[in-house]
């Protein structure tokens, strides 16, 4: 005679803590993947960062022009721009033309540089009109003069994202417009401080010395005590070529 057993449906009360266990140790590990993979792309992004701020502070002191790392906020690329002649940055990030003591029109895109020349020649040609002046700042270029592609909008990375800039010649931390870390050609720098955000809770700050160009990174929303600016007037940093 053959027994036969009993077919078993369902599961023990150990099968399914088992099974739970191995689900959450599974979600565990995607969640870890995930938040490492997104600390490396903000880790990447302020190394490229740095790397521009490097090339940005030798090409300056060794061409002897005024060179920029211009970008949005938010935003996720910049570029590298670049000047001579006389810059002027005016505290309060727009651009300013002084006429009669008073400051006049502001211009978001120029991000506190000021052309003084041609701001005076459209004076000239035009009295009676304010003007703005043009931007001093173009595209890095080559040799032949042509811009260099692999110095206008660089991408920081995979939902990296430039989210704050500390920097003297703004009032108050920015958060919204245009923003730009500029290096003279006298081998002093603006001393900055940016803040990149993967759009979640990682934050990784990128802080530019004022002497060396060189950037500190820290995986943290770092903001410095206070930030060097001209001694002789906290409002105004110029170079004059």
């Amino acid at each position: 005679m053959t027994l036969v057993r009993p077919s078993r449906e369902g599961m023990t009360l150990i099968e399914i803590m088992v099974v739970i266990v191995i689900i959450a140790l599974g979600t565990a590990g995607l969640g870890f993947s995930v938040n490492a993979l997104t600390r490396a792309n903000l880790k990447s992004g302020a190394a490229k960062f740095a790397a521009a701020a490097r090339y940005a502070f030798n090409r300056a002191a060794s061409r002897g022009s005024t060179v920029r790392i211009a970008f949005d906020i938010p935003g996720n690329a910049f570029s590298i721009e670049e000047a001579y002649g006389r810059i002027t940055l005016t505290r309060g990030s727009p651009f300013r033309q002084v006429r009669n003591g008073k400051a006049e029109n502001q211009d978001e895109e120029n991000s506190g540089a000021v052309d003084p020349w041609a701001v005076a020649k459209a004076e000239l040609e035009k009295p009676l009109e304010p003007t703005l002046g043009a931007s001093p700042f173009g595209p890095i270029q080559s040799e032949a003069g042509e811009p260099v592609k692999r110095f206008t909008q660089v991408d920081l990375g995979r939902h990296v994202h430039v989210v704050r800039l500390i920097v003297p010649h703004e009032p108050e931390p920015k958060e919204a417009g245009k923003g730009a870390v500029h290096f003279f050609p006298s081998g002093y720098t603006e001393h900055a401080v940016i803040h990149l955000s993967d759009g979640a809770e990682g934050v990784y700050s990128v802080e530019v010395s004022p002497l060396t160009g060189r950037c500190k990174i820290r995986a943290e929303a770092y903001e410095p005590e206070e930030l060097i600016d001209n001694p002789d007037d906290p409002g105004i940093s110029e170079v004059e070529l």
